[in-house]
């Protein structure tokens, strides 16, 4: 229960914060070569090759024999730190032939990312609203999503269905969320 309304608040208002936090255009090499160095640059790459190689025969390892050790090292953690930098700097600085491409692409998964958050929000007032309205209420005060699903269903047949499956599938993306955020609550 814990996790499901932790998820309920996180999963949309982290959606919505990755939106707001975002590279607002895409930086271009002279650009960037005036705001950082361009050694910076290479020094990650070095950073992330040299962490990349041991570390990748060493979780091979892991996953050929069970471990009983649940702890990362810090290497691991310092890889994982390099990757999400190295991510950021791809989605910011994207290269090669198709770098319009990519930051299209980059534009509408953020995008997404805003239109999910926003439609998130809104399943999760409903969701609290029907907790409240349906649950906490003894005798119920209103067979709130209840009805919904009914009058849907019988306006189509499979509308009704349809719209359960989703509140159900953001219900557990919401617990998820909540679990991640509960256990994991810092990077």
């Amino acid at each position: 229960m814990m996790f499901g309304g932790v998820g309920m608040a996180t999963l949309p208002l982290s959606l919505i914060f990755a939106f707001k936090n975002r590279p607002k255009c895409v930086i271009t090499r002279a650009q960037y070569v005036k705001v950082m160095a361009w050694q910076e640059v290479t020094d990650l790459a070095k950073r992330s090759n040299e962490l990349g190689s041991p570390t990748r025969r060493k979780r091979l390892e892991e996953r050929t024999k069970v471990s009983e050790k649940c702890e990362e090292s810090p290497a691991d953690q310092e890889l994982v730190f390099l990757e999400d930098d190295v991510q950021a700097l791809n989605e910011a600085f994207p290269q090669g032939e198709k770098a319009d491409t990519s930051w299209a692409l980059t534009v509408l998964f953020y995008l997404a990312k805003l239109v999910f958050g926003i439609l998130g929000l809104a399943l999760s007032v409903i969701w609290l609203l029907h907790i409240i309205v349906f649950m906490l209420v003894n005798p119920p005060a209103f067979p709130f999503l209840n009805q919904v699903f009914i009058q849907l269903d019988s306006a189509w047949g499979l509308l009704g269905t349809t719209a359960f499956a989703i509140f159900c599938y953001y219900l557990v993306m919401s617990v998820i969320s909540g679990e991640m955020h509960s256990i994991y609550p810092m990077k």
